[in-house]
């Protein structure tokens, strides 16, 4: 707290994104003692707290982890660090009421009652902390390489689409990342052709529908 800059020079940094990418290819999420990603995930939000331009290999070690086993990325207590990552995607995330259109339909009165949101809103965790916040209120940490950024997730999407060219083969953590990513106009292009197949693959039914609801959202 009293000496952050201590953790934004680059041997820091570098050791601190080599703890993150530790666990993500040989452990189980439910395995994995998260204390030392949140402390991680910390240090560098703090280090890197009064900086308004973030260096790449911040954004890319939070698009490594999202788009595969999602080891840290949704805990709560590393949202300083991934809440600035999702806001330069620049997606709109929408209110938890939408995210639900089994309540909707049973209750349309649903949607002017905080009160019956909020008992019966959809499980927040599947998109870490991100709902329920406006991405505007991050200012833009990584507006100087934004083309690199959108040119990273999209090769990231492309890859994980050509490994797994089988609909059954996707993930639902991919499905999460593309929500959470699909305020760039080419996510959204390659989602939305594969959005049926998806939304008939039953293990992937929920994801798909909440990414539909993000597309839809971030269009207009």
């Amino acid at each position: 707290k009293i000496r952050p800059h201590l953790f934004c020079n680059e041997t820091i940094t570098s050791a601190l994104i080599a703890v993150l990418k530790r666990d993500s290819q040989n452990s189980f999420k439910g395995r994995n003692n998260p204390t030392v990603h949140v402390l991680a995930c910390n240090l560098l939000a703090r280090g890197y707290s009064d900086k308004k331009q973030w260096p790449e290999s911040l954004i890319r070690t939070y698009v490594e982890d999202a788009i595969n086993d999602r080891v840290w990325v949704d805990y709560e207590e590393c949202a300083p660090f991934t809440d600035q990552c999702v806001a330069a995607f620049g997606s709109k995330i929408p209110p938890k009421w939408m995210l639900q259109p089994e309540l909707s339909t049973l209750n349309p009165t649903s949607r002017e009652n905080p009160i019956i949101d909020d008992e019966h809103s959809t499980d927040s965790g599947m998109f870490g902390d991100a709902l329920g916040k406006d991405p505007d209120a991050n200012p833009p940490r990584f507006a100087h390489i934004q083309e690199t950024v959108e040119k990273l997730v999209v090769e990231a999407a492309k890859d994980q689409l050509n490994r797994r060219q089988a609909p059954d083969c996707s993930t639902r953590n991919f499905l999460k990342f593309l929500s959470l990513a699909c305020g760039i106009p080419e996510v959204r292009a390659l989602a939305i052709p594969r959005l049926e197949l998806w939304i008939h693959n039953g293990k992937l039914m929920k994801p798909a529908q909440e990414l539909l609801t993000f597309i839809c959202y971030n269009v207009t």
